[in-house]
């Protein structure tokens, strides 16, 4: 078995983890049996994917996203957000800005800030659920600019989370989530 490394470094409004990990041995490949198969019908050709907003601005195009416009800028909706989070007693578990990550690669991106956070109390219940919500937890804001300088909260509603993972009999506990989240984007936009 190989050794694994993995340092996480955070920092006020950056998370960065990096991961080396030595490989094992490939294990022998399986050996090759030729046999001559049917002759299949050739397949319809697949169809084109849709197109995506040509600007990447469009909260509305991800499926189950709740866009809130904010007035002030990323770094001030970003503040207020993480004050809104402490106010109510919730875990801010970390910030990330993709904006600064992409100029430490060399790239240029507007100002682009995910804001992590949760409440175990209540993840726990939405996992006993369904685990593989857990995929989507802890809860997420993304804060941004988009191109023509506005700033938007953006949030994935909790009901499509509830049907991507089959979540069922937990309409308390997803009401409870979608008013929290709605107060969060309201507050961190000044509303």
């Amino acid at each position: 078995m190989g050794k694994c490394t993995v340092r996480l470094v955070i920092a006020v409004s950056v998370v960065t983890a990096l991961a080396a990990c030595e490989k094992k041995a490939p294990e022998a490949e399986p050996p090759v049996v030729e046999a001559e198969a049917p002759a299949a019908e050739p397949a319809a050709p697949a169809p084109e994917p849709a197109a995506a907003p040509a600007t990447g601005d469009a909260a509305d195009s991800m499926s189950g996203g709740v866009s809130v416009e904010s007035k002030a800028s990323v770094a001030e909706t970003v503040a207020a957000l993480q004050g809104a989070i402490e106010a109510k007693g919730l875990t801010l578990f970390a910030v990330v800005d993709h904006a600064a990550n992409a100029k430490k690669a060399g790239l240029e991106l507007r100002p682009t800030t995910v804001v992590i956070f949760g409440n175990p109390k209540i993840g726990t219940k939405l996992m006993a659920a369904g685990q593989t919500v857990g995929l989507n937890l802890p809860m997420k804001m993304l804060v941004y600019e988009t191109a023509d300088g506005k700033t938007h909260v953006v949030y994935e509603d909790p009901r499509s989370l509830a049907e991507r993972h089959g979540l069922q009999g937990i309409d308390p506990v997803l009401d409870k989530v979608s008013g929290a989240l709605a107060g969060l984007a309201k507050a961190a936009a000044g509303q």
